[in-house]
């Protein structure tokens, strides 16, 4: 595939998924947000590492370096993103209350 066309249709992802994410955000439940928001965040890291392709084909130590960098922040981004039950805000980090509606999180 011709690299204009490869590079296209990685921004055209790349812009599907933010406002995907972006609708999701603001009229998911609560518990489809637990349910699919880790997907987004596996989405986004593969484009993260698509963009190490195409941006340098052929570095195999650049793939084994990103990929595993990308795995471990995509893994600390999930175990680490919760949802408020009161207001279904997405919280990031470890947190006693909802910055947005004051309820009390889970721990």
């Amino acid at each position: 595939m011709p690299e204009h066309i490869l590079v296209g249709v990685y921004f055209a992802a790349f812009m599907v998924l933010v406002l995907a994410y972006k609708v999701f955000q603001r009229r998911a439940s609560i518990r489809t947000k637990r349910e699919y928001g880790p997907a987004f965040t596996i989405a986004t890291g593969v484009l993260m590492f698509a963009t190490v392709v195409i941006a340098w084909p052929g570095w195999w130590l650049a793939y084994i370096v990103v990929g595993c960098s990308v795995i471990l922040f995509t893994w600390l981004s999930i175990k680490h993103t919760h949802v408020c039950d009161s207001c279904g805000r997405t919280l990031f980090g470890s947190m006693d209350f909802c910055p947005k509606c004051g309820a009390k999180l889970k721990s």
